[in-house]
């Protein structure tokens, strides 16, 4: 099982304006190994159980808690979305593969089962 703790690779990054004249502020970022950064996003608060998530280009999603805790059906459940997401990484990986190979793609299509902990927290 492969694990990752973002939190043990978050070092000072000096940023600037570009030129020396500008002081230079400390800032925290996570630098993951082969010092690639992540994508950023926000998630806000939108009723009491709703939440709307952007991401740094300005696309929203509307998420809430599955319909049997409260929720009213019309967001994803965070859960749901973060399998949604990890097929749509491995997907356009694998056809992005496909196509610098020339392979003719007629059809295409991930399937993703989660499992939720019994434990706290139930990820």
């Amino acid at each position: 099982m492969w694990s990752y703790n973002a939190i043990d690779h978050i070092q000072p990054l000096s940023i600037g304006t570009g030129t020396s004249a500008h002081k230079k502020d400390k800032c925290w970022i996570p630098i993951l190994p082969l010092g690639c950064l992540i994508a950023r996003a926000s998630v806000k608060r939108n009723g009491e159980l709703r939440l709307i998530g952007k991401d740094q280009y300005g696309h929203e999603i509307l998420m809430e808690m599955h319909k049997k805790y409260g929720g009213t059906s019309k967001g994803t459940t965070p859960m749901d979305l973060f399998l949604v997401a990890l097929g749509g990484c491995a997907g356009l990986d694998i056809v992005t593969m496909l196509k610098a190979r020339r392979q003719l793609l007629t059809s295409y299509e991930v399937k993703i089962n989660g499992i939720r902990r019994k434990e706290q927290p139930k990820l």
